[in-house]
């Protein structure tokens, strides 16, 4: 289990992804608790039908998760993303959708009792049980899928070094953000480039070692700058990986890690770059 918790998990409350959840906790909410009451329902307190009850309160959740994990992402480094957190955060939102609902009974229910702490408690109480339900079930299955994909896509894949644009051991000129720190840089010498605020941190060969150099660069510039040379690939929003540099594929359920042939951390290919990443081995 602790292992479990501790494995690379994606981030995928993001532009579609973000809107794919909320759509399902609304639908979940409205469907749960129209077709099957699943608590005491006193029909004698309510506003309106109980159709417009769970319709209302489906929406309290979906706004509320919407709203949640858009400003989560603002924070969230999904590199780093594990099972553990995923878990935490869905916790912590079940939490808020529940102090919603509490704070929305006004609303539906005509009861002088509302904002009472024995409904507050009732309403975190029902929402974490039925939230935590569907999570504990889902999380699991959504991790196994995922990682049974991956693994499979990068198990078909055929590694082969492209060559190069031009001739070989041709550099070419790297303007930064700040003129003293221009360079020249081979593009068959770069390993990976990392996206590190408003730094470049550049992994290269030197010396038959390697070297990390950082520079005031942004991913997007340098990746203009490399765009002529096939065997440079974009794969993270915070990654570029010379290609030609990378002996293993395998998968988890964020995407690839690649390894390279330098003692360097496994280098991650997010789910959404997969198809780009795959198109490269199939020149």
């Amino acid at each position: 289990m602790h292992s479990f918790f501790n494995q690379p998990y994606p981030w995928m409350y993001k532009g579609k992804g973000l809107w794919i959840f909320g759509g399902a906790i609304f639908v979940m909410a409205l469907f749960f608790n129209f077709a099957f009451e699943p608590f005491n329902v006193y029909r004698e307190e309510h506003r309106f039908s109980y159709f417009t009850l769970c319709l209302i309160q489906a929406l309290i959740a979906a706004a509320i998760s919407l709203c949640t994990m858009s400003l989560a992402g603002l924070f969230i480094n999904d590199t780093q993303w594990k099972v553990k957190k995923e878990a935490m955060l869905i916790l912590f939102l079940l939490i808020l959708i529940g102090t919603g609902m509490f704070l929305g009974r006004e609303i539906v229910y005509d009861n002088p009792d509302n904002f009472s702490a024995k409904y507050f408690w009732e309403e975190l109480r029902n929402t974490s049980l039925v939230g935590s339900f569907f999570f504990m079930i889902f999380i699991p299955l959504n991790y196994r899928k995922l990682t049974r994909k991956h693994n499979f896509s990068a198990s078909t894949l055929k590694l082969h070094n492209l060559p190069p644009h031009d001739k070989k051991g041709r550099t070419i000129k790297i303007s930064t953000q700040c003129r003293t720190e221009d360079f020249y840089l081979n593009p068959e010498d770069l390993i990976y480039a990392k996206a590190e605020g408003n730094y470049l941190e550049l992994h290269i060969v030197f010396d038959n070692t390697f070297k990390r150099l950082v520079k005031r660069l942004t991913l997007k510039e340098l990746e203009q700058h490399l765009a002529p040379f096939p065997f440079i690939v974009r794969t993270h929003r915070s990654y570029i990986v010379n290609t030609n540099k990378v002996t293993k594929v395998s998968g988890n359920a964020q995407g690839y890690l690649l390894t390279t042939c330098y003692p360097l951390p496994k280098l991650p290919v997010s789910r959404s770059m997969i198809p780009g990443f795959n198109a490269r081995f199939s020149q």
